[in-house]
């Protein structure tokens, strides 16, 4: 047998250990194991926690995933990848031949190349949004006019011309595109693009003193002439043609300039003729007794404003806007 304190082989039967002294048998005894069961005693598992260098990690990955998507966002919203550069709009057009004031089609055109588009066939006065413009045609050179204030014109050798016209302002930059069958389109400082409609907004050729012929032989329009443009006749209005119109608000765009040449009055009565052309039906007796007067006004209590022409409804809406900023309305 042997010492359990030191190891030193006793002889049988001894008690006390001949090197150590100790007794060599405890009161307790020494536990046995059997290989073959598992130890009394449970195995306590433990849960691995994740250091602090693993979780700045996460967040370190996370933070770096958002600046990622952030940046391309910004780069998004700066520089536009998805409109049209309009700085070559030889190469890149986006916008469709169709012009919005009329159902779309399902076959889109392109713009004419400028090179080969009949310029002559778009000479005239247009209106694009509130711009006004003049084109004219003399052999290969094509004249430009945007009509401001202080007008400004731009001047284009048609055989030698790559790209779209483009007319410069201090407040404005504005490219044409000739469509086929004489449709103009215009871009409005690279952003907007719009339908120019033929307009007659030039300047009447009249002294401010001059006070127009009161028929409208010329036009059937008492206040516009073609060769005059829009005109005033001081409420002077004739009591003996019954056939009489005021103002085209169907063919042309009336602007803020046509409108500064006219009365509060001369005014009233030619938004009130856009209504009477179709038939509105007054409730008030003086317009009705107005345009009563005239062969061509038909009452039709079935009028809807879905009647108007779009070209009409930008009329209507120009003349309200010019009364409301003078507090008329």
């Amino acid at each position: 047998m042997f010492c359990i304190f030191c190891g030193a082989q006793l002889p049988e039967g001894a008690k006390f250990c001949t090197r150590c002294g100790k007794p060599a048998q405890s009161s307790a005894a020494a536990p046995t194991h059997n290989p073959s069961s598992p130890a009394s005693v449970p195995v306590q598992k433990t849960v691995p926690v994740p250091s602090h260098k693993n979780r700045w990690g996460v967040i370190l990955l996370l933070a770096i995933v958002l600046l990622i998507v952030a940046a391309l966002v910004g780069a998004l919203m700066i520089f536009h990848p998805w409109s049209a550069d309009l700085a070559n709009p030889q190469n890149t057009i986006l916008f469709p031949s169709t012009p919005s004031s009329e159902p779309a089609d399902d076959v889109q055109q392109d713009p004419l190349a400028a090179q080969d588009a009949d310029w002559s066939i778009y000479d005239g006065n247009w209106s694009a949004g509130a711009y006004r413009f003049s084109l004219l045609t003399q052999g290969n050179e094509l004249t430009a006019t945007l009509l401001l204030d202080s007008p400004v014109q731009f001047s284009y050798d048609l055989s030698l011309l790559d790209a779209y016209p483009l007319l410069v302002c201090q407040t404005c930059t504005l490219r044409l595109f000739p469509y086929p069958d004489g449709a103009l389109r215009v871009s409005i400082d690279g952003e907007q693009v719009v339908d120019a409609i033929r307009s007659n907004n030039l300047p009447p050729q009249v002294s401010a003193n001059e006070i127009p012929t009161l028929n409208a032989s010329d036009s059937g329009y008492l206040f516009y002439s073609p060769s005059t443009g829009t005109r005033s006749t001081n409420g002077n209005i004739p009591d003996d043609q019954p056939d009489l119109h005021f103002w085209p608000l169907d063919q042309f765009a009336i602007s803020t300039a046509d409108l500064d040449r006219l009365t509060r009055e001369e005014i009233d009565i030619i938004r009130n003729e856009a209504f009477a052309r179709h038939g509105y039906v007054f409730t008030s007796d003086g317009w009705m007794d107005f345009f009563d007067d005239y062969t061509w006004y038909t009452p039709d209590p079935s009028f809807t404003e879905n009647g108007f022409s779009a070209l009409e409804r930008q009329n209507i809406d120009t003349i309200a806007n010019y009364e409301e900023s003078k507090g008329w309305i």
